[in-house]
């Protein structure tokens, strides 16, 4: 029996990369790490890092049967220091970025930190006034106000992509959520009919509210540029945001 391949699903916060690990672990030849949350965040660990203690943590029920074995830690996106540990333990894993618009990915992220006590600032406060961020009282892998910077694309795609290659996939939220999954499949090298058709992927949360105009109109002019040079990088369309 082959060794099974590794998979990693690294981000971006916020742009569904729970529907898509839902999707993943529907299929019966990928095995992905359980929980969904705490997610693993296994290659945030400076030190200690093994390839047998990776398996044992996440992977010591799979089948012997399945063809990858996959992680989802959405902080990895904005981690690009762990690359090197990734490379030292699975050596060319399977990287996939889900990228979602970035104004509905910013929106979504600060209704994330305000439902999660984080955040006390208003929309306006935030993205048209920019006052200054409330004191953290406990600590966090990531920020979780860099609402703009977190959808600058480029510069966390770039490291990635110069890192694996052809073993990085960038997928659109959009495609996913609405069903448009062929070209992760054909990427993996899977038939996408063997998909457990009794399994069910939760879409709470995926869809955006009524928001305040102005942020909005700002936010999406802010990202104007950052789109287009992603858009440049990739040489593919994302036309669907604007």
């Amino acid at each position: 029996m082959n060794k099974p391949d590794h998979l990693i699903i690294i981000g971006a916060q916020r742009s569904g990369t729970t529907f898509l690990y839902g999707i993943l672990d529907a299929h019966p030849h990928i095995h992905m790490a359980q929980p969904v949350f705490p997610e693993p965040k296994f290659f945030l660990s400076k030190e200690g890092l093994s390839y047998e203690d990776y398996i044992d943590r996440y992977f010591h029920t799979a089948k012997s049967d399945v063809r990858y074995l996959g992680e989802k830690s959405a902080s990895y996106y904005e981690r690009q220091d762990i690359i090197p540990r990734i490379k030292e333990v699975l050596g060319n894993p399977k990287i996939i970025i889900q990228l979602r618009n970035p104004v509905e990915r910013a929106l979504s992220n600060y209704h994330f930190s305000v439902k999660n006590g984080l955040e006390t600032r208003s929309l306006h406060e935030v993205f048209i006034q920019q006052v200054a961020a409330p004191e953290l009282r406990s600590k966090i892998s990531v920020d979780p106000f860099d609402y703009l910077g977190r959808g600058q694309y480029l510069k966390f795609v770039k490291a990635y992509k110069q890192a694996f290659k052809d073993d990085l996939l960038v997928l659109k939220f959009e495609d996913t959520v609405s069903g448009q999954t062929g070209r992760l499949w054909d990427w993996l090298g899977l038939d996408s009919t063997a998909l457990d058709a009794d399994r069910e992927v939760n879409k709470n949360g995926l869809i955006r509210k009524n928001e305040n105009r102005e942020v909005a109109e700002w936010l999406q002019e802010y990202y104007k540029r950052h789109n287009e040079e992603l858009e440049t990088f990739l040489g593919e369309d994302f036309g669907i945001w604007k």
